[in-house]
């Protein structure tokens, strides 16, 4: 039963910290200047809703395919966290990564706004670029275990 609840516990704030970043990044206003919206609410609503519901269908889980859960949901936590580091080192001028500039055009974004939809589309390419990294560790890892399992190095 303590081991559900800490499974669970962990799932959750890993999702959050998983999702969290398109949720902070998006922009916080959006519309023409004249007619601003504050969207910061149903943005908080749809972050915990998500978790939520995470959490809840790993909870109907039985205890493997909670723990494969929890794997998938510390990988996404884990490019994330990477992707905002990259983020950080893209703000501080260390790498350069231009934006695609399709998120202002289409929610009809200037100025401010603008400018945040642009560091958004930014963090998601990076999110991207990460996540492809961590695939392919994970991939490579993966490979070389079942090569050593074939060759009868590893127990099964």
């Amino acid at each position: 039963m303590l081991r559900t609840i800490g499974q669970l516990s962990a799932i959750a704030f890993l999702a959050f910290i998983a999702i969290a970043g398109f949720f902070v990044g998006f922009p916080s206003r959006i519309g023409s200047p004249g007619h601003d919206h504050y969207i910061i609410v149903p943005l908080l609503l749809a972050l915990c809703s998500i978790v939520v519901a995470i959490s809840a269908v790993a909870g109907r889980c039985e205890a493997d395919d909670r723990r494969r859960i929890l794997f998938l949901v510390s990988v996404l936590a884990g490019i994330s966290v990477l992707a905002s580091v990259l983020l950080g080192l893209a703000a501080h001028g260390v790498i350069n990564i231009p934006p695609a500039h399709l998120l202002g055009p289409l929610l009809s974004l200037d100025g401010q706004y603008a400018f945040e939809a642009a560091e958004f589309e930014v963090y998601c390419e990076l999110w991207l670029c990460a996540a492809a990294f961590v695939g392919a560790v994970i991939f490579a890892f993966w490979s070389s275990g079942n090569l050593l399992i074939k060759q009868g190095t590893l127990p099964d």
